[in-house]
């Protein structure tokens, strides 16, 4: 209990509170006062079997308005996963004519054959990664800032343990074991339900104790101390 109160004392709770209460606002502000929104998504960023229908649509799309353009831009719109959606198709057609899906294929490919334009999307999807990538390198650092710091507060407060060097704290307690206790028996007084022997000495900046007063039975009746 009292290391645990000592602990507490050399704690920055302040520091702690603050952390936490930024923490806490962030979180509120991020969340609901202003959150991010995220507008003009392309469908790359779906799954793959939504991807699937996207593609299917733009078939069906393209089977009524034969627009080679409007084709290309879908098919960009889908990123690297274009490829593994379309030959999905084309192994389960499903209701669509194989015909319109293979029409749509061979413009496609004959487009990005003269033209390369199928680059910018798969430029864009590579973006995407490398700024996921560094985004999980900035979290993993930030992380390990936060372990390093912890790890060198908490060297800091208990590094000197086991120093060989005698503290205020330790020459109390020493004084207090070697003190003789009063005999009350001598006395002729009635010995108290219990009896502690404690020390302060100049300098102890953390010294509070507290002690539980028990009956011979073990119950407990309270506490009593100094500090």
């Amino acid at each position: 209990m009292q290391f645990v109160v000592a602990l507490l004392k050399k704690l920055p709770l302040v520091q702690i509170g603050l952390f936490v209460g930024g923490l806490l606002l962030g979180l509120i502000w991020a969340w609901e006062i202003d959150p991010v929104d995220f507008v003009d998504a392309t469908p790359a960023y779906l799954r793959a079997d939504l991807q699937e229908d996207y593609l299917r649509m733009a078939i069906d799309s393209y089977r009524l308005n034969p627009d080679p353009n409007l084709a290309l831009q879908r098919w960009q719109n889908l990123g690297i996963g274009a490829d593994q959606a379309y030959l999905k198709i084309q192994t389960t057609p499903g209701t669509q004519d194989p015909a319109v899906v293979k029409n749509f294929g061979d413009l496609i490919a004959s487009i990005l054959a003269t033209t390369g334009g199928g680059q910018p999307a798969q430029e864009n999807g590579g973006q995407s990664s490398l700024m996921n990538t560094a985004l999980i390198g900035i979290g993993i650092v930030l992380v390990l800032g936060v372990l390093a710091a912890a790890g060198m507060y908490l060297f800091r407060l208990f590094g000197r343990r086991g120093s060989g060097e005698v503290t205020t704290v330790m020459q109390a307690a020493e004084i207090s074991r070697s003190a003789a206790k009063t005999d009350f028996s001598e006395l002729g007084l009635a010995p108290p339900i219990t009896q502690t022997m404690t020390t302060y000495l100049l300098g102890d900046d953390l010294y509070d104790e507290s002690f539980s007063i028990d009956t011979g039975a073990g119950e407990f009746m309270g506490e009593y101390g100094v500090g």
